[in-house]
């Protein structure tokens, strides 16, 4: 789970869903324009997943991401992080 393990360096993934204070309209916009970016997230959101949570199953997903940061200001933001973990967990 670590990039660089030869190294014991990993990668902590932060601000996965860019930022709380971006527009929702803003958000898809810039994903949509990031060519690395977009391509990885895309498949999660054809499995019906919304765009955080897309972005945060790919996050988790990633094998080079050691460590995610996750912030969360309203209820349903929770709700939708919850489930995406419970299914991860529930599928290792």
């Amino acid at each position: 789970m670590h990039w660089l393990p030869e190294l014991d360096i990993g990668v902590v993934a932060i601000k996965t869903f860019l930022g709380p204070n971006t527009p929702m309209g803003q958000r898809w916009a810039k994903l949509q324009g990031d060519a690395d970016a977009w391509p990885r997230v895309q498949p999660c959101l054809e499995q019906g997943y919304s765009l955080p949570q897309g972005c945060l199953k790919w996050s988790m997903e990633n094998e080079s991401v050691s460590t995610r940061l996750v912030g969360m200001r309203r209820v349903n933001e929770v709700n939708e992080d919850a489930a995406v973990l419970q299914e991860a967990a529930a599928n290792p």
